[in-house]
């Protein structure tokens, strides 16, 4: 009986750490959805790496996992000038297929 309980939590471990219903995505997966989503592209401002996890949410009912992440960003100023700013912003971070049938982690802002 123990073994048995034993080999049930191990299976359960490893069938769960794959499931995203489960489990968000890591630190490193949500900052690759973040920058792969293109949100961070602009002519106005250019982002200085790294980007950082601030918070993480629990999984919302639409599958989305919110994610809090500081970013430092370099700023073109209307005389030219390159002003430095930190700010936070919030994404939802999806598990979606790409276009090859791959799962992937996305990104949506806010």
């Amino acid at each position: 009986m123990k073994s048995l309980m034993i080999v049930m939590l191990i299976a359960f471990a490893i069938n769960g750490a794959g499931c995203s219903r489960l489990f968000g995505p890591s630190d490193e997966e949500a900052i690759k959805a973040i920058n792969d989503s293109g949100r961070l592209n602009s002519t106005g401002f250019t982002v200085i790496a790294p980007i950082e996890i601030v918070e993480k949410g629990g999984r919302l009912d639409d599958g989305g996992w919110p994610v809090t992440v500081k970013l430092k960003l370099s700023v073109k100023t209307t005389d030219g000038q390159t002003k430095e700013l930190v700010t936070k912003s919030n994404f939802r971070i999806y598990k979606s297929k790409d276009s090859t049938g791959k799962t992937v982690w996305t990104a949506k802002l806010g």
